[in-house]
């Protein structure tokens, strides 16, 4: 049974048997009843832990509500919880936002704000500077790490430069991180990986690569940036749409705040490599939407393993969604 069908049953069931039939309907903040924040690690998951240390108490004393913050591993469980509304807020990918608006109910509120000033970051292919991959056609036979079926610059973009150079990797994997897939790189795992990258105001480039530099000091030099797969909206602070308006206007503006403090900046860019938050909206996911859409026949032969599954059972109707 599809997840829609069975909300819809779950409803008619609540319906038919009266308001107390399936639990009270208590608004998220109440006693036993607290908005739920979740978090997914970006970078390494004990700085994801400490961030929601840090917002679980900073949002309950300026929201003067009960308030749980918690880390999640996977993005398929966020978009469950968004759906039966066990989840309010979440810092999401771009990816995965994308499946939570289509199927959860998710609304972007905000976004992270990267060293451009923007809401925007790249994805990049890594090589080994040693492998003799100079140009894109050099990756085919190749084999190639994506981060995970979720991940925006670790799968969607790079499925986007793989697909219009004509590229058939010899085989693909899940890394399961970024640190993962350098790795996997610097070691002969894989020979190419999908990984972030981020231009500063001055055209300074920083991606993955800097992930390994503590424990490999040559990780700079023995790695090199292939290419940069392209530019993509940033991960946004989504909401549940059912949320109470003036509840999730004063969620929005203390993370606002909280963002723009040495805390919350030192905090945001340690676990997501992010300046801080700006305001955002559906609309300006159009473009990722789009890429979807293209890619949608493509994933089977890039990704013959079935990491495809993401697009093809649940993206590639996003053309509904398309003005």
């Amino acid at each position: 049974m599809s997840l829609r069908r069975f909300v819809i049953l779950l409803t008619v069931a609540c319906s038919a048997c009266g308001p107390d039939a399936c639990g009270p309907d208590l608004p998220p903040g109440s006693e036993g009843h607290p908005l739920q924040v979740r978090l997914i690690a970006s970078g390494p998951p004990e700085a994801a832990e400490a961030m929601a240390r840090e917002l679980e108490p900073y949002l309950e004393r300026e929201l003067s509500i009960e308030v749980r913050v918690a880390v999640n591993d996977s993005a398929a469980e966020l978009v469950d919880g968004f759906a039966y509304s066990e989840v309010h807020v979440a810092f999401l990918n771009t990816f995965a936002y994308l499946v939570a608006h289509k199927w959860g109910g998710a609304d972007a509120g905000l976004c992270l704000r990267f060293r451009s000033g923007r809401c925007v970051y790249q994805g990049g292919i890594v090589v080994r500077a040693d492998s003799g991959i100079t140009a894109p056609e050099d990756l085919n036979g190749k084999k190639f790490a994506f981060k995970d079926p979720y991940a925006t610059s670790g799968y969607l973009l790079a499925l986007q430069y793989l697909d219009s150079h004509s590229i058939t990797p010899a085989s693909t994997a899940f890394a399961g991180s970024y640190h993962a897939v350098v790795e996997g790189v610097y070691d002969g795992t894989y020979d190419a990986g999908a990984v972030y990258a981020d231009r500063d105001t001055d055209g300074t480039l920083t991606d993955a690569r800097s992930e390994l530099t503590a424990t490999h000091a040559d990780a700079a030099q023995r790695l090199s940036l292939l290419a940069e797969t392209g530019e993509i909206p940033s991960g946004p602070v989504a909401f549940d749409s059912r949320l109470p308006s003036e509840l999730r206007d004063r969620v929005v503006a203390a993370l606002l705040k909280w963002g723009e403090s040495d805390r919350g900046r030192e905090t945001l860019s340690l676990v997501y490599g992010a300046r801080g938050l700006a305001p955002s909206q559906d609309e300006d996911y159009m473009q990722v939407r789009r890429t979807v859409a293209r890619l949608g026949q493509s994933v089977e032969r890039l990704v013959p393993d079935g990491g495809g599954l993401v697009i093809r059972e649940r993206l590639y109707d996003m053309n509904d969604d398309l003005p």
